[in-house]
């Protein structure tokens, strides 16, 4: 029987964060698995500063 993981291989995963280095810290060991099981993980963070209500 496939495994979770080993059902990405050879696909693209993208992995979001809110902040800088969330996806790693949050998802560090999964991204491991997924990339040895022949996976694509694209890592992206989406903020906005902090005064983004003065703008």
């Amino acid at each position: 029987m496939e495994g979770l993981i080993e059902r990405y291989s050879g696909r693209t995963v993208l992995v979001l964060g809110a902040h800088p280095d969330d996806g790693e810290v949050g998802a560090g060991g999964t991204i491991a698995r997924l990339t040895r099981a022949g996976a694509r993980v694209l890592l992206t963070a989406v903020s906005a500063p902090k005064d983004l209500e003065k703008r």
